[in-house]
């Protein structure tokens, strides 16, 4: 068998792992000791084990145990929520091999999309990342990652000033009166020999914010305006902290656009200082930039330890809260007010009615006052397939602990109503819609409620162009979301009664 194998995993978020499309050399496999299924997971546990890759998250999840999978179905492995792509190159402990070097690319997709049309983790990604109007919306897959890449020019930027801005030590050569550093006497000969100018010619070494990935920097930020300003203009220039660190970039390099080609030579070796980490990653997507690459969200081929993974169920939720604000009229009006991911402490200890032995905290509070003393409604955004099968007459079972838990807040926040609202993709609407998402407690409690919001998202594989389906998707959310509008103004209108 070879030292070195390849090995491809094609899944979807939340689809099993034994549906995966799995490509790995023969030979290999007839060597590995257990099923495919086990194969994968093992490659999976030992990525996980070896690098922290997934970004993206919200507040909630900064501080989750992540995964790629759960055994969550009668023991079967299932895959989590988490979709883009990874490449890895590495040498792993897998069943008995110990010193084979494994390559291995990783690409998962969530079930609204191909991966040649990433439109809705696109959407999610872009929506709240970066400020789109109607007249920039992408319309092709290559304006998506042009746009991707400007997010993540944004996103990597941010947290590499967080560090400060990227110091090396450089060698300078001058002429002139104010000597520092060694004197360079061939130079000096050669520049100031037989005048009386004062000058010397010398040569120094310096820690300076003067060199050549910060040049770098830069260019890519002015070509990102270049092609695309009003983005530029409006995600980037309009962050006073970024702003100021291009402008002293620009300063202290004395910046001038010059040749692109020699721009990137200057920048191919790699930052290994451990204090730069985050300019390697700008570095990386500052070349994308000049050489007009565009960054795929399932592309992930050319670098060693590389790839862009997203957990989407975090961006449902931010997204969902965006498109709330934005489209629920009570809420646009003013006479409903949404708080989102607000912790909440709970069960008081004996004879401590300030001390708490539990925090609780759900996705969305719904208040009716502006000083957010009154709640009236706690919701759950939630990613998983199984609510849109529970809708559609499946089984509740799996979703049980999401139950109890919107339970639990209803009574930890006194209100009388909650509920978790989730994408679907079924290709039918949903029959009787109205009569599926009011549901009472049970027999004994005929006061609470419990609402099962779906929203529908069209699959990407139809569409002709991403515009169209941004069109329709946005056409369904408008609509749909007006369920919550309609659940608002009823619990605000029983309210008033009271």
């Amino acid at each position: 068998m070879s030292d070195k194998v390849s090995i491809t995993i094609k899944g979807t978020t939340y689809d099993k792992i034994s549906d995966t499309d799995l490509t790995v050399s023969d030979d290999f496999f007839d060597s590995y000791d257990g099923t495919k299924t086990d194969l994968i997971k093992d490659i999976l546990d030992n990525i996980k084990d070896s690098g922290d890759y997934i970004v993206g998250h919200s507040k909630d999840s900064q501080n989750k145990d992540l995964k790629f999978y759960n055994n969550l179905y009668n023991g079967e492995a299932f895959y989590d929520g988490i979709a883009g792509v990874l490449r890895v190159r590495k040498t792993f402990e897998l069943n008995k091999f110990k010193d084979v070097e494994f390559d291995v690319k990783l690409q998962l997709t969530t079930k609204f999309d191909v991966s040649e049309k990433p439109y809705f983790l696109a959407t999610m990604l872009l929506y709240d990342k970066l400020t789109l109007s109607n007249n920039m919306i992408p319309s092709n897959e290559e304006e998506i990652y042009d746009y991707m890449l400007l997010f993540w020019f944004k996103e990597q930027l941010q947290r590499a000033c967080l560090k400060g801005l990227f110091k090396t030590y450089r060698y300078f050569e001058r002429n002139d009166e104010k000597l520092r550093g060694a004197i360079d006497i061939a130079r000096h000969i050669k520049l100031n020999a037989g005048q009386s100018n004062g000058k010397i010619a010398y040569r120094y070494r310096e820690n300076t914010t003067n060199n050549y990935l910060n040049y770098l920097i830069v260019a890519a930020y002015t070509h990102l305006k270049e092609k695309y300003y009003d983005l530029v203009s409006e995600n980037i220039d309009s962050n006073p902290d970024l702003l100021s660190a291009i402008n002293q970039l620009k300063n202290d390099t004395g910046y001038v656009k010059g040749s692109l080609k020699t721009v990137i030579s200057k920048n191919l070796r790699a930052i290994t200082h451990p204090l730069y980490t985050e300019y390697e990653e700008l570095r990386v997507t500052s070349i994308r930039i000049l050489r007009d690459e565009g960054l795929s969200i399932f592309d992930g081929e050319e670098d060693d330890s590389q790839g862009i993974l997203f957990y989407v169920p975090d961006l449902w939720e931010n997204f969902l809260e965006s498109i709330m604000s934005e489209h629920i009229e009570c809420l646009k009006k003013n006479t409903v007010y949404l708080s989102s991911q607000e912790e909440l402490s709970v069960l008081s200890k004996p004879n401590k009615k300030d001390e708490y032995f539990l925090e609780t905290r759900p996705d969305y509070v719904f208040y009716n006052d502006k000083n957010f003393e009154k709640p009236i409604m706690v919701l759950d955004a939630k990613f998983r397939p199984d609510w849109e099968r529970a809708i559609l007459g499946g089984s509740l079972d799996l979703m049980s602990y999401d139950y109890t838990k919107c339970l639990r807040d209803m009574c930890d926040f006194g209100v009388h109503s909650t509920g978790v609202i989730f994408p679907y993709n079924n290709t039918d609407s949903i029959d009787n819609l109205e009569d599926r998402i009011k549901h009472t407690i049970s027999r004994y409690n005929n006061e609470d409620y419990f609402y099962t919001i779906p929203i529908k998202v069209p699959s990407s594989e139809n569409s002709n162009s991403y515009s169209d389906w941004h069109n329709e998707f946005f056409n369904l959310i408008t609509t749909d979301i007006e369920a919550v509008n309609a659940i608002l103004q009823e619990i605000t209108d029983r309210k008033d009664k009271d």
